[in-house]
């Protein structure tokens, strides 16, 4: 009886931080598991910890590890990943980059978020491909709507699968694309946005493994919108920020020989422009890199990336870009119609009908100059049912902007 219980005692092992007791060949079996999408467990919780061998610029705010997301399709549900050794992206090789505001403000966010993603498989269907999807001012409610994509459940690992406030910054890249790190760091000061960044590592050109290993930095951001009444400008300092974390220093493990970031860079007005901030942050614009005559940012015609809702309204303009730093080409895509130089657009002019709930509002105008106060009436619209509400069916736009998509490819 002794021996018995002695063998069965060998048998049986402790979790680590628990008090329950689990058969060996049941850890065995968890660990040894072939999946590509292994499941973030307790064994490699430091990996959310390990930040020593992150290139990252001197005095850099400390980044925020992310766990990428897959969707598991034996759960039914996305679950965290640990970027698993796959086939790295060739040098050379084409990567296709969309960025796009999706705009989800106001009403039918998942609506319009679902659209903007039949949009996109519409025009990047082949999954073969390689392809990174940067999205800005994301509501939770949008998420939802790209969780429940089939086409995103299928081809794309995510860098959240929750909302890390009302409005964010979310990536997407292919499952077959292999990635190394993922991680968040906030602007400084803070003003609660931040930039989305992922590691993209490199094939040698003569196939064997390098140390430290190139890789591709990929980042997104939503800068701050200028007003003048809160004085300094802070978009300058946000994209020497930017700037800095495409061409941080190298480590032992890891070398950044290019680096590219897109996202709604806020150039409001004329007078905003970010221009003559570029240069000083030594990053090139891939709108104004051509051989061809650049497009004027605030002509009406190509190049804008947000449209004009109504003439009397702010004409059509360029707010969103795509900035490259390092051996890095970038390359028309033929997916896309509308190009300008090397850039592309998405999305122009796309609609939809949704439901929603109007209401009748009074709005008060402030002429302080004339020392008048005007009360004009007026309609708002709401996805919440309320007191005194109309059912109604609206034709919008799934964006007031237009996306933006380019190929690149790394020397």
């Amino acid at each position: 009886m002794s021996s018995s219980i002695s063998h069965r005692s060998m048998l049986r092992a402790k979790l680590p931080g628990t008090g329950n007791c689990k058969p060996a060949h049941f850890l065995v079996r968890r660990l040894s598991t072939p999946n590509h999408h292994t499941r973030y467990s307790i064994t490699n919780r430091r990996f959310n910890h390990a930040t020593a061998d992150l290139p990252l610029p001197e005095n850099s705010p400390a980044p925020r590890i992310l766990n990428p997301y897959l969707y598991c399709s034996r759960t039914r549900g996305w679950r965290p990943y640990m970027p698993a050794p796959r086939r790295r992206l060739e040098q050379g090789s084409l990567l296709r980059v969309v960025s796009w505001n999706i705009d989800s403000t106001g009403v039918g966010r998942a609506t319009r978020a679902s659209l903007a993603i039949d949009h996109l498989e519409e025009v990047f269907g082949d999954p073969s491909s390689s392809l990174v999807v940067m999205l800005q001012k994301v509501h939770h409610q949008s998420l939802s709507a790209i969780l429940e994509h089939p086409w995103i459940r299928k081809n794309f690992a995510l860098s959240n699968a929750r909302a890390p406030r009302r409005y964010f910054t979310l990536m997407m890249v292919s499952q077959h694309v292999q990635t190394d790190r993922w991680f968040r760091i906030p602007f400084q000061p803070p003003t609660g946005r931040d930039l989305l960044a992922v590691d993209i590592p490199l094939s040698s050109p003569d196939g064997e493994s390098e140390h430290p290993k190139r890789v591709l930095r990929l980042c997104t951001t939503h800068l701050d919108l200028f007003r003048e009444a809160e004085g300094e400008e802070p978009r300058p300092r946000q994209l020497a920020q930017v700037s800095a974390l495409l061409k941080a220093p190298p480590t032992r493990c890891s070398e950044i020989i290019a680096g590219l970031v897109g996202g709604d860079l806020n150039q409001d007005s004329i007078l905003y422009s970010l221009s003559h901030f570029v240069g000083h942050v030594d990053l090139c614009d891939v709108w104004d890199d051509t051989t061809h005559p650049p497009t004027p940012i605030f002509e009406r015609l190509k190049g804008n990336t947000r449209e004009n809702r109504t003439p009397s309204v702010r004409s059509a303009r360029r707010i969103d870009s795509f900035l490259y730093t390092g051996m890095m080409d970038a390359v028309p895509l033929s997916e896309v119609r509308n190009v300008t130089g090397r850039t592309g657009r998405l999305g122009i002019g796309l609609k939809t009908t949704i439901k929603t709930w109007e209401y009748h509002v009074e709005r008060r105008l402030n002429l302080a100059r004339r020392g008048l106060v005007l009360t004009l009436p007026g309609k708002s619209h709401s996805d919440i049912c309320r007191e005194g509400g109309v059912r109604k069916e609206l034709n919008v736009r799934v964006s007031r902007h237009v996306g933006s998509a380019i190929g690149i490819r790394v020397r």
